[in-house]
């Protein structure tokens, strides 16, 4: 918009439509090419307490590219009065008409797993099922990894009291007055660590997170960095506590062995969970790792509850030579707060596994058959189990898609000896870049041109496993960017424009490059086009002087790029009659010429030096 002259907001807001709408269509028309599509959508409240609909969607290009970008935000209650499944769907299909993208091309739809969304008899992934037949309906794995770890929480009532207590420590150290006694108390700890010749990490402090089941791997931050830094974290609470309420009052809650207790308890058990939502959130691909990835954790967890003695563990932390010496705490051979705490890590323990068991069981068997993809598990091609391999997978994957079954199995047949010619990068292998499962499949769709003809149901399976939406955190982000972009000064800000920022900020190029620089040029030829200076035509205005003063033909005012177009159009029309008129005066000598040439030659002139005409001899 630098460089654009037009200044009046009108204008400006005009152009930046058309940039939004220019963004859509070729997101659209990418989307058109790829064929399958899937969707994910979720519910956010703007500022101005608007009920908006998020809708993303996703897509495989032609290099084999897996791309989820935002599409539209729907306002939820402009025509009806609840946000209920058959509203959403409602939203959803209208989106996709006016999009022009055939509903039978859906195969995805994803989710936060709210009941609305994944109900099983009327929610919008059924009703949407009855539309888009080959669609696979898909609860974000990080929700649910979530959800199992909020459920064990609200079953071990200390466990809330823990969390509660880690999100008023960070609520409390948001004050900057607090934070410097806290980083004030760090030094002092650290000086006195150095000088016992402790070893210590290069940063002086790291900042307590705050504790939100909302926001993935939240919790395990937080009872990790106050169990790094509770000494001096206490230290600051007992210096303040004359002066504040609060700071007295976690000093209370924290400074005793059973929360200390839960909190070394909690950094066993936690980073495991962490490490399982970061392989979730590595590669929506990975398939053939999902189940034991999932199998370990819950392994771990149990060896945990079998293993561990948090008494001991506790006893070794509050000992003179223990990092919570300072603490001064006793207690620890106490039978009650041993009792305690043996049964806190046996009841977290084994509801934990049982929630994880819960929230993962009704997994789509389709996404387990997509690991047959994955070339680590492919047999070799001199073994037995080779000849049948994968056959089960493939009519799993068949029935959901509707493709016919023995032709995909006779093309799978054949298409497993081409896979097992592949070879795979050593670096795809380690798990450094994109997993083994995802190098075949964009393979498969980068040389569609060539497997097409023969191996078409094995390159469509490919597309749609691509573009299954596992995670939902890309819908997250936008309605992060919702937040960011319709502010408390922005709280008019009506759906069609935060719809166009929206696409300019999460789709759009990056700022002078030259996809930006031909977007600009491109709606700039738009605008010209629809939005020419809306000036009264004279024709309409009173006549001066009255009705004794003679009829004037008055100019009729135009912008000046159709005046330049007009004169342009009428110089190329007098050009023209120009031409014809010379070509017809032309034609007109030319008779006249040959006439007389004609003439002279019947009256035996025709030798005659001066007459002579090299034209009209070779015409005669």
């Amino acid at each position: 918009m630098k460089h654009f002259q037009q200044r009046s907001q009108r204008s400006q807001k005009n152009m930046r439509l058309l940039l939004g709408q220019l963004i859509k269509k070729k997101l659209i028309s990418k989307v058109k090419d790829a064929k399958y599509y899937s969707i994910l959508v979720d519910e956010v409240s703007d500022i101005a307490v608007m009920e908006q609909l998020l809708i993303y969607i996703g897509y495989v290009d032609v290099h084999g590219e897996t791309h989820f970008d935002f599409l539209e935000i729907k306002d939820v209650l402009e025509n009806s009065p609840s946000a209920n499944a058959e509203t959403i769907t409602e939203l959803i299909i209208e989106e996709l008409k006016e999009c022009g993208l055939p509903p039978q091309n859906l195969c995805g739809f994803g989710s936060d797993g709210a009941s609305v969304m994944t109900g099983s008899k009327s929610g919008v992934g059924v009703r949407l099922k009855k539309t888009a037949v080959i669609m696979i309906r898909s609860h974000c794995i990080n929700h649910r990894l979530a959800l199992a770890c909020g459920d064990t929480n609200d079953f071990v009532k200390y466990i809330q009291v823990v969390e509660t207590t880690l999100k008023q420590v960070w609520k409390w150290l948001e004050y900057p007055k607090h934070s410097a006694a806290f980083v004030k108390a760090c030094k002092i700890t650290r000086k006195l660590d150095v000088e016992a010749g402790k070893k210590l990490d290069k940063k002086l402090s790291v900042k307590v997170q705050k504790a939100c089941r909302t926001r993935w791997l939240s919790t395990g931050k937080a009872v990790a960095s106050v169990g790094q830094h509770l000494v001096p974290l206490l230290q600051t609470f007992r210096d303040i506590q004359d002066n504040d309420a609060t700071a007295a009052g976690l000093l209370q809650r924290m400074n005793n062995t059973k929360f200390v207790g839960t909190l070394l308890m909690l950094n066993k058990v936690l980073p495991h969970l962490n490490t399982l939502s970061k392989i979730f959130q590595k590669d929506h691909t990975c398939y053939s790792c999902l189940k034991p990835s999932l199998e370990y954790t819950k392994a771990m967890i149990q060896d945990i509850q079998t293993n561990y003695d948090v008494v001991k563990d506790l006893s070794d932390h509050v000992a003179s030579d223990g990092p919570y010496a300072a603490l001064e705490l006793s207690g620890e051979k106490d039978p009650k707060i041993m009792h305690f705490l043996t049964t806190l890590v046996q009841s977290y323990s084994t509801e934990l596994v049982k929630n994880l068991d819960n929230r993962f069981k009704e997994a789509c068997p389709v996404f387990q058959a997509f690991s047959v993809f994955d070339p680590t598990c492919l047999p070799k091609s001199t073994d037995v189990q080779f000849l049948n391999y994968g056959d089960d997978h493939i009519k799993v994957i068949c029935e959901q898609l509707q493709f016919n079954t023995d032709q995909a199995l006779a093309q799978w047949s054949n298409f497993k000896y081409v896979m097992a010619g592949w070879r795979v990068p050593t670096h795809v292998l380690k798990g450094e870049d994109i997993s083994p499962t995802a190098f075949i499949l964009k393979k498969i769709v980068k040389e569609q041109a060539i497997l097409k003809e023969a191996f078409h149901f094995i390159v469509d399976m490919a597309t749609v496993c691509l573009c299954q939406p596992l995670s939902n955190a890309v819908v997250e982000r936008g309605a992060s960017a919702v937040k960011r972009i319709k502010t408390r000064l922005r709280s008019t800000l009506k759906n069609d424009m935060l719809s166009t920022l929206l696409h300019i900020s999460i789709n759009g190029p990056g700022r002078r490059s030259p996809e930006c620089q031909e977007m600009l040029n491109e709606a700039t030829k738009l605008w010209r086009q629809k939005h020419t200076r809306n000036l009264p035509s004279l024709k309409t205005l009173p006549r001066v002087g009255g009705k004794d003063y003679a009829e004037v033909n008055m100019p009729t005012l135009i912008s000046t790029g159709t005046q330049v177009n007009l004169i342009e159009e009428k110089e190329d029309e007098e050009e023209g009659l120009m031409d014809k008129r010379v070509q017809v005066e032309g034609e007109g000598v030319a008779s006249t010429k040959k006439n007389l040439s004609r003439a002279l030659f019947e009256l035996g002139m025709d030798s005659d030096p001066e007459w002579e005409d090299s034209d009209n001899s070779e015409d005669d």
